[in-house]
Formats: C-alpha cells, sequence, structure tokens
C-alpha cells in the first residue's frame, strides 16, 4: 500500500471500497445459499434409518464370503 500523497491514499481508498463491495456481494450470496439450503432441508422427507450391519464374513446373497475353494477342498479331504 503507497500512500505517500494525498492522491495515492484516495486511489487506495477507492480500491479498499471495491474490494468491500465484492466480499459483500460474495457473503449476500453465501448467506442466501445457506438459508435456501436450510430450507430444503428442513422440508425434506427424513433420511431412512441406516441398515443393520452384517456380520463379517456374511455376503448379501446369503452365503459365506469367508470360505474359498482351497479351504473347501482341504476340509473335504480328511
Amino acid at each position: 500500500m503507497e500512500l505517500g500523497s494525498v492522491r495515492a491514499m484516495e486511489r487506495e481508498l477507492e480500491r479498499c471500497r471495491r474490494h468491500l463491495r465484492r466480499l459483500q456481494r460474495a457473503l449476500a450470496e453465501e448467506r442466501f445459499k445457506v438459508g435456501y439450503l436450510e430450507a430444503a432441508l428442513a422440508r425434506a422427507p427424513p433420511k431412512p434409518p441406516p441398515a443393520a450391519p452384517r456380520p463379517a464374513g456374511s455376503s448379501p446373497e446369503g452365503g459365506s464370503a469367508g470360505s474359498s475353494d482351497a479351504e473347501d477342498a482341504s476340509s473335504a479331504g480328511g
């Protein structure tokens, strides 16, 4: 910031004012988004509860995902 003269201070003041207006517009836009999203979420139906966790080693198809063909072959032989 160069403030060596009255003219330099006036230019800096105008630059700061422009910057402030730009930031105020951005702030107003973000406030609008927050209000809009909060209202939309308030109107949205509630989320369904999360599904119950499956036990380790089980698969959605009902089979056991924890066993492999090699394990089946070794246990069948002896």
